[in-house]
């Protein structure tokens, strides 16, 4: 299992370093598989909406129009792509964690004003299949995506079948909070009230 320290912080404020986090997991009989750091977007990397979808003539690529703080235009073969979604938008000059650098180009006869980018293109996972989906109003577009997610680190956590309440983050914060970690509580979730009296048997 994954976790996000960022993440763990919410229900431990006090957590430990990874280093130190690692030993106290170990003391309750869980092992670290591993620990990603995930890398800073670059500051050309900035939330859009894709407000257009089009097709290509005879190609498997679609021209998207997004809205970054101005109208972007970019090619994507994504299949997952829809009018509406939020993405990251590598603009060009931005460096991606594999290294490469973004420019404007021409892709299948469209200029391409920039990139559109997966989860995997962002380091941010290994998923490749399309491009990471953000909710439509996650942020301002045009925000560049390091205001928002500093450095961080996953954590890689082998869960054994006896513990089934490790595969969630909460679960593995309440066990660290009884080696004198503050837990903080998830907010109790409201009940929904009946409609109508209770039904009779």
């Amino acid at each position: 299992m994954k976790i996000v320290y960022s993440w763990l912080k919410e229900f431990l404020p006090e957590a430990p370093r990874s280093d130190r986090l690692e030993e106290m997991l170990a003391g309750l009989g869980v092992e670290t598989e591993a620990i990603h750091p995930l890398p800073v977007p670059h500051g050309k990397v900035v939330f859009a909406q894709v407000k257009e979808v089009g097709p290509v003539e005879g190609k498997e690529v679609r021209r998207l129009v997004l809205e970054a703080g101005r109208e972007v235009q970019v090619v994507s073969a994504a299949s997952n792509v829809k009018a509406g979604m939020g993405v990251a938008l590598a603009l060009p000059g931005a460096l991606l964690p594999d290294g490469s650098s973004v420019s404007a180009r021409k892709i299948a006869g469209v200029e391409s004003f920039g990139m559109a980018l997966s989860a995997r293109e962002l380091g941010m996972g290994e998923y490749a299949g399309g491009l990471l989906e953000f909710p439509p109003n996650a942020l301002p577009p045009g925000t560049p995506l390091a205001e928002v997610y500093g450095p961080d680190e996953v954590i890689e956590i082998e869960i054994t079948p006896n513990r089934p309440d490790w595969l969630s983050v909460y679960g593995v914060a309440r066990d660290l909070a009884a080696l004198g970690l503050f837990l903080v509580e998830p907010s109790a979730a409201s009940m929904p009230r009946a409609c109508g009296p209770s039904p009779t048997w």
